[in-house]
C-alpha cells in the first residue's frame, strides 16, 4: 500500500535552530502552505509577536489561519505580497513550497538578502533522499517512454474492470488532451487521469477486486492517504513523491478524478471553486496536523467531501471536478459528459467525453497549439521495477 512519512517535528525543529541562532524580530512564511498552522502554532507557543503569511494568489489574500492545536486567541490573515520595513535586517522568510527562486526573486528587488530566505523545501527533498537512497540503489529505474507503456497497461487493465461493472467514466485531463492532439500520451507526459461521474466512483470503490496486479488507494480505505481522488496502484513497482512536509511511496498509477455536480448560476459557481481551495487547504494542513499531534480528523474529511458534492452530478447543469488540481478551475455542461465517444489513444481506444473541445477549451483555452517548452508541466515522480 502507501507508505507516508511527514516530518513534520522534523520541520519545526529545524526552523527552532535557525530562530534560535538569528532571533529574528519577524517571521515572514512566503506562500499558503498547508503546514503552516503547525509552524504557526509553535511560534505562537515561542510568543513570537510578528508573524505574517504573504501570497501571490489572489483568491487567498484574506484568509484567516489560525494555529493548529494552541488554543489562545491567535490569528493570522494571508495577505498579498508587500514590503515591509528593516525587511533585509529583522526578518527571516520561509518557503515550504517550489516558488523559491520566484520569491527570491520578488525579494531581491527591495535589498533582501538572499541569506534571510530559507528554502525548507529543498531541506525537505534532501531529507527524502537521504531516507531513500539505499532503498532503491538495488531497483531499475524506469523513465520516459518505458515509464509510459507501464502506465498504459494500467490504463488498458482500467478499462476492462469499469466494462466488465458497467462503470462511466473518460480520459481526463492531460490525458484526454494527449488523445484528441496526439493519439497518445503528450510527448512530455508522465501520468494518466480519468474522469469517473461520482455515483460511478464509490460503486469503483465497492466493486474494486482484490489481486495480484494493483489496488484501488482512496482516503477511505487508507487513513494516511493524503487525497481526495483516487489512485489505481500496481504492486510491482515503486515511485517516491513529494508533498508538504513530507513524502510518500506507492507503485505507478492512474488518477482517478471524481465528477460532481455545480450550479448553473456563474456568481454561484464562482463562490464554489472559491469554497473548493478553502476546503482543499482545511484538508491538507489536518492531514500535517494529525501527524504533530496524533490524530486523523477522519469526520472533517466526510465533512469536506459531503459539501463538496451536494449536488449530483447526473442531476447537474453544470459538473465538474471538485479538487483545484493544477490549472484553472472549470465546468462544463452537462450535455458534454452526457454521453463517450472512443478515441485513439495509443494503440487502443478509450472513452472520452463527447463535448470533448468544450471541456479542453475551458480547461487548456488554444488546446491544439502546444505549450513553449518552458511551460511544459511534467511531475517527474522517480519510478522503479521492484
Amino acid at each position: 500500500m502507501i507508505n507516508t512519512y511527514y516530518q513534520t517535528r522534523k520541520v519545526i525543529k529545524y526552523i527552532s535552530e535557525i530562530i534560535n541562532n538569528q532571533k529574528p524580530d519577524r517571521i515572514v512564511w512566503l506562500g499558503c502552505s498547508p503546514g503552516f498552522p503547525c509552524v504557526y502554532d509553535y511560534l505562537v507557543n515561542e510568543g513570537i509577536e510578528d508573524i505574517r503569511i504573504f501570497d501571490n494568489d489572489s483568491n487567498k489574500h484574506g484568509w484567516k489561519i489560525t494555529p493548529a492545536q494552541n488554543h489562545m486567541q491567535k490569528e493570522v490573515f494571508v495577505e498579498p505580497f508587500t514590503v515591509l520595513p528593516n525587511m533585509d535586517t529583522s526578518t527571516l522568510f520561509f518557503c515550504a513550497n517550489t516558488h523559491y527562486d520566484d520569491f527570491v526573486k520578488q525579494l531581491s528587488d527591495y535589498d533582501v538578502n538572499k541569506d534571510k530566505i530559507i528554502d525548507l523545501n529543498s531541506v525537505l527533498d534532501k531529507w527524502m533522499w537521504e531516507a531513500e537512497c539505499d532503498k532503491v540503489s538495488n531497483f531499475h529505474q524506469i523513465i520516459g517512454r518505458t515509464l509510459q507503456l507501464e502506465q498504459l497497461k494500467l490504463l488498458k487493465w482500467f478499462k476492462k474492470f469499469c466494462h466488465i461493472n458497467g462503470l462511466n467514466w473518460f480520459l481526463g485531463e492531460g490525458t484526454l488532451l494527449g488523445a484528441v492532439r496526439h493519439k497518445g500520451f503528450i510527448p512530455w507526459d508522465d501520468d494518466i487521469d480519468v474522469f469517473m461521474p461520482y455515483d460511478d466512483y464509490l460503486k469503483c470503490f465497492q466493486l474494486f477486486p482484490q489481486n495480484d496486479e494493483c489496488y484501488l488507494l482512496d482516503w477511505r480505505n487508507e487513513c494516511k492517504y493524503p487525497f481526495q481522488f483516487a489512485k489505481v496502484v500496481e504492486k510491482n513497482t515503486y515511485q517516491i513523491h513529494s508533498m508538504p512536509f513530507g513524502y510518500f511511496t506507492l507503485g505507478c498509477y492512474i488518477d482517478v478524478f471524481p465528477l460532481g455536480g455545480y450550479p448553473s448560476e456563474n456568481d454561484k459557481i464562482s463562490s464554489k471553486y472559491q469554497r473548493h481551495r478553502e476546503l482543499d487547504y482545511l484538508w491538507d494542513s489536518s492531514l500535517i496536523a494529525s501527524d504533530m499531534y496524533g490524530d486523523i480528523n477522519t469526520s472533517l474529511r466526510e465533512s469536506i467531501t459531503n459539501e463538496k458534492y451536494q449536488f449530483s452530478f447526473y442531476d447537474s447543469d453544470r459538473v465538474g471536478t471538485m479538487q483545484q488540481i493544477a490549472g484553472n478551475a472549470w465546468t462544463t455542461s452537462f450535455e458534454a459528459f452526457s454521453n463517450s465517444v472512443n478515441l485513439q489513444f495509443e494503440d487502443d481506444y478509450f472513452p472520452c467525453p463527447q463535448g470533448y473541445d468544450e471541456f479542453l477549451t475551458a480547461r487548456y483555452g488554444d488546446y491544439m497549439t502546444p505549450p513553449p517548452a518552458n511551460k511544459r508541466r511534467i511531475h517527474s515522480y522517480p519510478t522503479y521495477i521492484i
